[in-house]
């Protein structure tokens, strides 16, 4: 006996067939539906080739490309997560991110200015994005400058949504509208 079926016998799998022509009420997956997602914590070396060389990161660029090819779509980028709900803005900020991602400084991760233009470093993509605003500072001036930060650093164009945080519904401490109902 085949150890493929044995095993599927022994754990109770279930065969799949796969039609070799697609069904006639097969429902049309959109090109784009395949998304990827960076922690903002990270993202920089996704962008960048290493912390002090500042170029394109190709190996980025040909995995993402690798996967579109296949699908025709455009990319969707999401750049956020865990990471980007501590995470401080400092508008006079001179780098990208502090501490660097891979360093062994410790502290509070901190973004400013320069941190959405390393999204122009993977330009080849013509990604769509969604960047996250950070929901745990109540310093709106903060979230607002974030905000401008990202449409100068991506381009207005190049922005399919804003995500207010990663999970908003866990936050105490604001007096506004609730974070589950925000629009």
């Amino acid at each position: 006996m085949r150890l493929d079926i044995l095993a599927a016998r022994a754990t109770g799998a279930t065969t799949v067939a796969i039609p070799a022509s697609l069904p006639a009420d097969a429902v049309t997956m959109n090109p784009s539906f395949p998304g990827v997602s960076f922690e903002l914590s990270t993202f920089s070396l996704y962008a960048q080739t290493n912390p002090t060389d500042a170029s394109a990161n190709q190996y980025s660029i040909n995995l993402v490309n690798e996967v579109f090819k296949r699908t025709g779509g455009r990319p969707l980028m999401r750049v956020g997560g865990t990471t980007g709900d501590s995470v401080a803005w400092d508008q006079s900020l001179t780098v990208p991110i502090s501490p660097a991602p891979g360093t062994s400084q410790t502290g509070t991760l901190t973004i400013g200015p320069m941190f959405w233009a390393l999204t122009k470093l993977l330009a080849p993509l013509n990604a769509l994005w969604m960047p996250q605003i950070f929901y745990t500072d109540t310093n709106y001036v903060h979230a607002n400058e974030n905000a401008q930060s990202i449409v100068s650093g991506i381009g207005l164009d190049n922005v399919g949504a804003i995500e207010i945080s990663n999970e908003p519904n866990k936050y105490g401490g604001h007096t506004g509208p609730s974070a589950t109902s925000a629009q």
